[in-house]
């Protein structure tokens, strides 16, 4: 399988910002269509019931996460960090709630609050490497950091 469509299903090599941005640019307007389809349809105002909501809401992130993780994957081996810092945003999308609620029942806000912005902190630590940050060149072939010229 060759073209476009390999490339973009593809977990191998590196992807700079630019193509990471095309990616989450074209699953932005996606957002965007489904909102706006909902809204005109009426799908939206069917699902009234807090759970309806929240499994459109779930639904659509999944496949915009799902949309997004190749190319993301690639582009944090561009920044040479681990694929698994995508899996923070997930994991963090589905751990929150519970851990929130714990601590909403402990009645601790603090508690809370911190984890909130820890959450949110994080998540931001992904989309600037993801999205803001240049390229990080590849070590030359053969030298590890002891090899190097100058080390």
């Amino acid at each position: 399988m060759t073209g476009p469509l390999h490339t973009f299903l593809s977990l191998k090599g590196t992807a700079s910002r630019r193509e990471w941005w095309t990616v989450a640019a074209f699953c932005g307007v996606l957002h965007v269509t489904l909102l706006v389809l909902g809204f005109a349809t009426g799908l939206i105002y069917l699902a009234v019931s807090a759970w309806q909501n929240w499994l459109l809401l779930a639904l659509q992130n999944v496949v915009l996460g799902l949309l997004l993780a190749p190319v993301s994957i690639r582009r944090l081996r561009d920044r040479r960090m681990s694929p698994w810092w995508y899996a923070v945003l997930p994991a963090w999308a589905l751990a929150a709630p519970h851990v929130l609620r714990m601590a909403d029942d402990a009645d601790r806000l603090v508690l809370g609050n911190a984890i909130q912005i820890a959450g949110m902190l994080l998540g931001l630590f992904v989309m600037v490497q993801l999205a803001l940050l240049p390229s990080k060149a590849a070590p030359e072939a053969g030298l590890t950091d002891a090899a190097a010229p100058g080390a």
